[in-house]
């Protein structure tokens, strides 16, 4: 059995507190072949200056085992973290815009009488648009199961090995959605240009919002290119579909942490003595 209780973590955070700092605990704990491991965070001026990971019950883990539940706890922090931060940004993307433009196209289909080529041009933004709403709706229901996954965690916030791999498959589909948003984001704008020029013939047929929205579906195509270029992390030339995305993700993000891990093993204030005998 291990000793989970309050004092004796407070007192192992507290050891290793230097001169002038604070620290807090992050509220996730990893539970990991029987014992439940902390993290804690020193701060000094507003700076992050280190931290520890930790059981109460270390003495009787080995290196091996404090290395695999160290490399599960920091990707438990980073992945939950990180779909965090894009992810509720994100979803709060108005998508008013491409739903005016979208019902507007469909009734101009309708009503009024349109050559062959602005028909099949207003056919195929009628569908990117909608491609675009379901993939809001995607993202939207991803942070919805995302945000009731960490609730249902509360209040002791203690999360296991398939935990991870469930917090892991998420951040990869979030990037998987943003991939795919961004890819359609950037095929459209030519076809919006040629909307422009439409709306420049007949502008009588479009009002003025729409025409505000088209105008700014144009903009910035090189923009947005090279923006996801910058984010995404993976090679996308050999990938075949949603399922072959998210598990590249998943085993780029776990090795390139193995990397990452070695530097933040270094700095470990805690456990010096175990990682040294290892």
């Amino acid at each position: 059995m291990y000793d989970d209780s309050l004092l004796i973590v407070e007192q192992k955070a507290k050891q290793f507190k230097k001169l002038f700092e604070t620290y807090w605990l992050d509220d996730k704990k990893l539970s990991y072949k029987g014992n439940i491991y902390h993290k804690v965070f020193y701060k000094k001026y507003n700076t992050v200056n280190g931290g520890i990971i930790f059981t109460p019950n270390d003495e009787n883990i080995t290196k091996e085992e404090y290395l695999e539940a160290f490399e599960l706890f920091v990707l438990l922090i980073t992945r939950t973290n990180s779909t965090k931060e894009h992810g509720n940004y994100k979803n709060k993307a108005s998508m008013i815009g491409f739903e005016n433009t979208e019902a507007h196209l469909k009734a101009l289909l309708k009503r009024e009488s349109l050559i062959e080529d602005e028909k099949k041009l207003m056919d195929i933004l009628i569908n990117m648009l909608r491609e675009m709403i379901n993939l809001q709706d995607q993202l939207s229901d991803l942070m919805n199961r995302f945000n009731s996954f960490l609730k249902s965690k509360e209040p002791n916030n203690i999360y296991h090995p398939e935990d991870v791999d469930v917090l892991l498959k998420m951040n990869a589909e979030l990037d998987y959605i943003q991939n795919q948003q961004g890819n359609l984001s950037i095929d459209s704008v030519d076809y919006f240009k040629q909307l422009e020029e439409v709306i420049k013939n007949k502008p009588s047929m479009f009002t003025t919002a729409v025409r505000r929205y088209v105008s700014e579906f144009t903009k910035d195509k090189e923009k947005m290119i090279k923006n996801l270029k910058e984010v995404t992390q993976i090679d996308t030339s050999n990938i075949n579909g949603k399922e072959d995305y998210i598990n590249a993700y998943i085993i780029e993000h776990v090795d390139r942490q193995r990397e990452l891990n070695k530097g933040l093993l270094k700095d470990l204030r805690y456990p010096k003595g175990l990682l040294e005998v290892m």
